[in-house]
């Protein structure tokens, strides 16, 4: 670990959620990852062109289990597999809501995944980082809820769902945020994240992917492709 990547990392406050990730983004910080142009990969609109998003994933004990192509692995809300990878066509916009079987969501969420997620940028791996609604800063300050991204506290792993500490938590909504540019690029992307305490009734959830910018040089199609209600009475392990 270099020292500018010591200088990053810090633990979270204890005015966090319970079990929110540890490791986040230097406090002041999150204008540059908001408007990094670095990546130098240019995507198109077509039907072939895919967002490259893996995901790093980690036990709870902080582990490492594994890297590979994000797919479905974040998502709580499932449907067919053609439809899902669709999420993951650049210039589309994805949108999914579902009810989720609470029963499942505790079962499931007493081995709870943590995840890293990047961009693959040639054959570098850029960090997405990750805004989670209900941070606190040290004044007690809602730093995240506002617009002011100034502000904004970014963290690097997140979970998806949990039920081993404090209150029984899962994403009730997940949204990736891409700037697109006129030549082709992309800003650095982020994920914006709203946990909710696991009810003892349906538990609703939504994921979207959500493009910004682009004009006609990039020919940005921005489509919905799915926005449905889904009913499911399990939910699957990434």
């Amino acid at each position: 670990m270099t020292d500018q990547s010591r200088q990053e990392i810090r633990h979270l406050s204890s005015t966090l959620p319970n079990l929110v990730p540890e490791v986040y983004y230097a406090q002041f910080g999150a204008q540059q990852y908001l408007t990094n142009t670095a990546i130098n990969t240019v995507f198109s609109t077509s039907s072939s062109s895919i967002l490259p998003i893996y995901a790093a994933r980690f036990a709870l004990n902080q582990t490492f289990l594994d890297l590979s192509l994000v797919n479905d692995t974040i998502m709580l809300c499932k449907d067919r597999p053609s439809k899902m990878a669709t999420a993951w066509q650049v210039g589309v916009h994805y949108e999914i809501q579902c009810s989720l079987d609470p029963i499942a969501l505790m079962t499931d969420g007493s081995s709870p995944i943590f995840y890293d997620i990047y961009v693959k940028d040639g054959n570098m791996l850029v960090p997405i980082p990750v805004l989670i609604s209900g941070y606190q800063d040290n004044n007690g300050v809602l730093v995240n809820e506002g617009d002011d991204s100034s502000q904004w506290q970014f963290v690097r792993r997140f979970y998806t769902h949990q039920s081993v500490t404090g209150t029984p938590s899962y994403l009730e909504y997940t949204e990736i945020n891409i700037q697109l540019t006129s030549r082709g690029h992309i800003q650095s992307p982020y994920l914006r994240l709203s946990y909710q305490a696991i009810p003892t009734n349906d538990a609703q959830a939504s994921f979207v992917v959500r493009y910004s910018g682009g004009n006609n040089a990039f020919n940005i199609a921005l489509l919905v492709i799915a926005s449905v209600f889904v009913t499911l009475t399990a939910v699957y392990a990434g």
